[in-house]
């Protein structure tokens, strides 16, 4: 294997152990966790393609904030 494939291994397993304990944290945010506490400096490009590659996604809903009224309840009157 080439030397990029094997270290792309490496942290795609840091990736999968920072994943497993917090899943709400998305590409970006595992990341910032890579550098400041496993001293391993990628890209956030490099993490996402990992990400999508072994179908790594936060966990994180967001609720619905729409601008529409229901019809029992109009505006008007």
């Amino acid at each position: 294997m080439p030397e990029k494939e094997i270290e792309n291994h490496k942290i795609a397993q840091v990736i999968e152990n920072i994943h497993d304990e917090s899943p709400d944290k998305g590409y970006r945010r595992i990341r910032d966790d890579l550098e400041r506490y496993h001293d391993i400096n990628v890209n956030d490009k490099r993490v996402l393609r990992i990400c999508r590659k072994k179908d790594i996604k936060s966990t994180i809903k967001y609720s619905n904030h729409g601008c529409t009224r229901q019809a029992t309840n109009p505006q008007h009157s």
